[in-house]
């Protein structure tokens, strides 16, 4: 299978919504709806997600890769996507 590499830079985003990538990359929600469409069928995807699920476990991107959380106040991590928290310790 072959990804480009604004499909990549696509993927590293794709927790976001479609305006957010849109505005991040420059680049309009309608070319951001194709890069989604292509991404689902050469994944054979039906969702965002399944489309970053099945591009973490191929190794094209890595968790490192994608910004779904964050360190909050307490030192507690806050998953944006799955929505759990863990502590440092």
């Amino acid at each position: 299978m072959k990804i480009t590499k604004r499909e990549i830079e696509i993927i590293k985003l794709i927790h976001l919504t479609r305006n957010e990538i849109a505005k991040k990359l420059y680049i309009s929600r309608a070319t951001v709806n194709t890069h989604v469409s292509n991404l689902c069928e050469k994944f054979k995807s039906k969702t965002k997600i399944e489309i970053l699920i099945k591009a973490l476990r191929s190794n094209i991107i890595t968790i490192q890769d994608v910004d779904i959380g964050f360190w909050d106040e307490k030192d507690v991590y806050v998953d944006k996507i799955v929505k759990v928290e863990f502590s440092k310790e």
